[in-house]
């Protein structure tokens, strides 16, 4: 029987990845497609043996399989194609095994079970006191060991702010992760007006809110993001291209952050950031930087530099001893120079390699608290960001006559 399926629905279904991960916003089909992976696992192998897992048992009763069962409806299934037994826990599709777990004692959940494919029902808000959500993860991964083809994992659920599952799929992806973003719009089946209603309610589409809410986005609605500006688009592949090289450089001892960067077309290319996460200092950081082929860049640093002492000499008097050039220019206040990278970033001035993870994180994570950046919550935090934030203001503040000269090879 034919069905149609929404493009990231088909795009889950034809991944080959181990670890699967669609992100939804409000009414984009996400759960629909909890029954076109059983249906998909059915085709695949009678012999499949299946979890399927919902924060608490009642969602999994009155959400999860209830999404299901309406999808195998469509697809022309019913009744007599399944067995839902409820107080044991399970669900048989014309004899493959699904057992199905509340994830409110995870240990409890999984003991004595090998699976060869998992479905995890809005998984960015597992978690209990006791048992942290990457506890949870971990401990179910565990028994994704089945020998029944392919094991794979799937995962269906809104963004629910920046969490493990962004630590897991963006921060530390590795290539046997997929994420797939869904986003509200996008499902044509939506009765008219109502996407248009949840726009209004939001508070228009470029809210914080509707980019979680309506377009899948991981958002930290906690507290006011620093960098409000930084999306996808500033994402990209990139390497390094004939030219004079710029590094701005925060001087925190740990962790120690910079940023490398060529000026190319009108744009920022961050090609790749430095990080002494132990121990640093300013002797530390120019070793590496010359073993990566940075030797002799132009540095833009967090100007309190002038005065730290580091055996004698200022971080300034060591950067020139290892034959880096120092541009001088001056700290300007925070919000000054945060608002100067929110307008780099909105306008695409910015382009940053994917493998750039510190300074990704700092970009999404970085909150103000108290009027402050928040350095408390996370020590690592910060950090790297200020360091892009000195670089730019010295090229190209808001503040134009304060531009600092210099001629790019």
């Amino acid at each position: 029987m034919q069905i149609q399926v929404l493009p990231h629905q088909h795009k889950i279904l034809s991944s080959d990845k181990r670890f699967n991960l669609l992100v939804g916003g409000v009414g984009s089909g996400k759960s629909f497609a909890i029954g076109d992976l059983i249906v998909k696992f059915r085709h695949e192998s009678k012999s499949n043996e299946i979890f399927i897992g919902a924060n608490t048992h009642k969602q999994l009763r009155d959400s999860t399989v209830k999404a299901m069962t309406d999808r195998l409806l469509m697809y022309g299934f019913n009744e007599s194609h399944y067995d839902y037994q409820e107080n044991k826990g399970f669900f048989d599709f014309l004899g493959m095994r699904c057992y199905l777990r509340s994830l409110e004692n995870i240990d409890k959940a999984v003991a004595g079970l090998t699976v060869d494919k998992m479905i995890i029902d809005e998984y960015a808000f597992c978690g209990r006191p006791n048992q942290s959500p990457m506890y949870i993860h971990k401990k179910i991964i565990q028994r994704l060991r089945g020998k029944n083809g392919v094991n794979q994992f799937y995962a269906l659920t809104s963004p629910n702010g920046v969490n493990f599952l962004h630590d897991i799929w963006v921060t530390n992806k590795t290539d046997e992760h997929l994420l797939i973003k869904a986003k509200t719009k996008d499902n044509i089946f939506l009765p008219d007006g109502y996407y248009k209603s949840l726009v209004s309610a939001y508070g228009g589409e470029q809210t914080n809110l509707a980019k979680q809410e309506l377009f899948g986005e991981f958002i930290n609605l906690t507290e006011s993001s620093v960098y409000y500006s930084f999306s996808e688009k500033n994402l990209a592949n990139l390497k390094r291209q004939s030219g004079t090289v710029l590094i701005g450089l925060d001087f925190n001892v740990e962790p120690m952050c910079s940023v490398v960067a060529q000026y190319i077309n009108g744009k920022f290319h961050i090609i790749d950031e430095i990080i002494i996460e132990q121990n640093a200092d300013t002797y530390k950081w120019c070793h590496e930087a010359i073993k990566r082929g940075y030797g002799g860049a132009l540095i833009y640093p967090d100007h309190t530099g002038g005065n730290r002492k580091t055996s004698g000499q200022s971080d300034f008097d060591i950067l020139w001893n290892n034959g880096f050039q120092v541009v001088g220019t001056y700290n300007p206040i925070v919000f000054d120079r945060t608002n100067n990278v929110n307008r780099h970033l909105r306008e695409v001035n910015v382009l940053i390699d994917n493998k750039c993870k510190w300074l990704r994180e700092d970009l999404e994570k970085v909150v103000w608290k108290g009027g402050k950046l928040d350095q408390t919550t996370d020590k690592r935090r910060t950090h790297t960001s200020d360091a892009l934030g000195y670089l730019l203001w010295a090229i190209d503040p808001i503040r134009h006559e304060s531009k600092a000269e210099i001629i790019f090879d």
